[in-house]
């Protein structure tokens, strides 16, 4: 079920993947866990959209306990506060 999950999020226009030395990073899968790499904040919430959309047909949803967003960029500053959160997920603090 996930894989169908996964190739909506690769064949979409609307969530950006980041590059790092030519090489696009967008999603990595293991078993059940999923590890998204997302441009900026419009890809993530789209994502997060998607899987609010999907979860009903698929199963799919968020464990709260066990996911973190960690930001990176200029941005990333904003949310470094203790205890913040995006979306009911816990912001992991750069270090």
């Amino acid at each position: 079920m996930l894989e169908i999950f996964c190739i909506r999020v690769h064949n979409g226009k609307d969530i950006r993947s980041i590059t790092v030395d030519n090489e696009e990073f967008e999603l990595s899968r293991y078993e059940d866990e999923l590890t998204g790499f997302f441009k900026n904040d419009l890809s993530l919430a789209n994502f997060l959209r998607l899987i609010e959309d999907y979860g009903t047909c698929l199963g799919l949803k968020i464990d709260h306990e066990k996911s973190e967003i960690m930001l990176l960029g200029n941005d990333a500053y904003i949310f470094q506060e203790d205890n913040a959160t995006l979306a009911n997920i816990k912001i992991k603090k750069n270090l």
